[in-house]
């Protein structure tokens, strides 16, 4: 007997099947929220890199960002009206990002293997069996790629602006902040140096801090008082103060700890993917194909999109799964040496002292 019709058969339906177990505990799934995996698996917060992969044979992909460098007010020189003399010839720029789609390349995947004769003696269908173990493989990705994206969001953090280096105390591209007072009270004024740290670097709104818990809670007592809840929605803090700041436990182990964050403007990175299963969406499941099944989902919690594989070999069956990630973010040389935001990458690093 092969189970691998009863795969098939729920496969159609096995996104909505585990949304219903992500919304426990019970079956294998942590209760971490990955936050920043969630932010920029939100295709609307990617707005400012569009992923158009050159066609190519070769395992690793190439995309490319076409931008332009703003003008310094010295390169604005000529005092004459407008003619149709020759101008400067002031070009284009090219950013390429690569992600690496072959074995041992930008993937992480984990298996597990199942005796098909415990599987006769479960008190379980095959079907909820496989619903259950295939939350709790996806739920593990999902934590290697928040682990993975948060270490690469580290490499990717540029500075802050000339003027914001200017007015408060910067180390290493730290902004550094006097969390607590000699009380050890909050030191509430300390919310709007960040904030207008980040107006400076050329933040727009809707900017989140992510990271550890000492910025965090500052930001919260700033915004929300003393009793705010951990539940308050980015949208909802949008709106009042232009500026959100939540929890990832990823980000702060990869930044350094709880005393570091990171602010992050939409648009400002993205996370490439790659599917192998990809060429199958929207095609039916193949009907008799023997002892193997593959096909691709998308992680209820995160977004992050992950192949599955299942295959039936002769007394056990194994799943797979496995995501293929890249985070990458804008140029270091969005502006130009000499600019007030030269270096500036709109991901830049907070650290409570």
């Amino acid at each position: 007997m092969s189970y691998i019709g009863t795969v098939q058969q729920c496969a159609p339906n096995i996104q909505a099947m585990l949304a219903d177990h992500f919304t426990g505990i019970g079956d294998g799934v942590s209760p971490d929220q990955r936050p920043f995996l969630q932010f920029v698996n939100n295709q609307t917060r990617t707005i400012a890199l569009k992923q158009t992969v050159n066609p190519s044979y070769s395992k690793v992909k190439t995309i490319e960002l076409l931008y332009r460098r703003p003008l310094l007010s010295t390169d604005v020189d000529g005092t004459s009206p407008s003619n149709c003399t020759t101008g400067d010839d002031l070009g284009n720029s090219i950013e390429e990002y690569t992600i690496n789609t072959a074995d041992g390349g930008d993937w992480v995947n984990v298996n597990a293997t199942y005796a098909l004769t415990d599987l006769h003696c479960g008190i379980e269908g095959f079907a909820e069996f496989f619903t259950k173990e295939l939350t709790r493989l996806v739920d593990g990705v999902d934590a290697k790629v928040s682990a993975k994206t948060a270490t690469q969001l580290l490499a990717v953090a540029g500075a802050w602006s000339d003027d914001a280096e200017a007015a408060y105390t910067v180390s290493s591209n730290k902004l550094q902040i006097d969390y607590q007072n000699a009380s050890s009270e909050f030191n509430v004024a300390k919310f709007y140096d960040i904030a207008d740290a980040l107006q400076m670097t050329g933040f727009g709104s809707q900017a989140v801090i992510f990271g550890g818990t000492q910025i965090n809670s500052l930001m919260r007592f700033a915004q929300a008082g003393c009793c705010a809840n951990n539940g308050v929605e980015l949208g909802q803090l949008w709106a009042e103060y232009g500026l959100a700041s939540v929890y990832d436990r990823d980000v702060a182990s990869a930044f350094g700890g709880q005393a570091h964050s990171v602010a992050v403007q939409p648009g400002a990175v993205a996370l490439l993917t790659f599917n192998q299963a990809g060429w199958k969406n929207g095609v039916p499941m193949l009907v008799n194909s023997g002892n193997y099944a593959m096909f691709s989902i998308v992680s209820p919690k995160t977004g992050t999109p992950m192949d599955v594989k299942v295959i039936d070999d002769c007394g056990s069956i194994t799943i797979s799964v496995a995501a293929c990630t890249k985070l990458v973010a804008l140029p270091n040389d969005l502006f130009q040496t000499g600019d007030n935001y030269y270096n500036v990458r709109f991901v830049n690093k907070i650290q409570a002292v």
